[in-house]
């Protein structure tokens, strides 16, 4: 009987230990994720390797303006699986270049320029999560770091 519960006890303890692995391994990816994008301020997604395995991570950078925190995470959430579709499945740039010519005499022209661009990207993105989210340099804006497996 007490062979039973020491058994029981050894295997529950080492279930927990395992379940706390997943943990620091997403913490120490956290770390590493905020420590690029401190070197290397980059808005749209990086492939990090660890030994064993690849992650894209993806951050967006967006201003706080006047939004509430659910706000700002929707919107995180639908521009990070946008960069991640726009990586895996590509996209369709439109450019278009319109020029307008002021004439106010017939001595001076001022030509006045101004380009649109469109970007279209089809796909569905599943398997998304949030890694960390702060605030940036500039305290109006925040960071969303988002990771997947790739």
């Amino acid at each position: 009987m007490l062979r039973f519960f020491l058994i029981t006890a050894l295997f529950l303890c080492s279930t927990v230990l395992f379940a706390q692995d997943f943990a620091s391994t997403q913490a120490n990816l956290s770390n590493y994720a905020k420590r690029v994008y401190a070197i290397e301020k980059f808005d749209g997604v990086k492939i990090i390797e660890t030994d064993t395995e690849k992650f894209l991570i993806i951050a967006v950078k967006l201003e706080k303006k006047n939004n509430s925190q659910q706000i700002l995470n929707t919107i995180a959430n639908v521009k990070a699986k946008a960069y991640l579709s726009s990586f895996k499945n590509g996209s369709y740039i439109l450019t278009e270049t319109i020029v307008v010519t002021s004439n106010s005499d017939s001595l001076s022209i001022n030509p006045v320029s101004s380009e649109i661009l469109k970007e279209y990207s089809s796909g569905f993105v599943k398997g998304l999560s949030i890694l960390s989210n702060f605030d940036d340099v500039n305290p109006n804006y925040s960071v969303y770091i988002f990771y997947t497996k790739f």
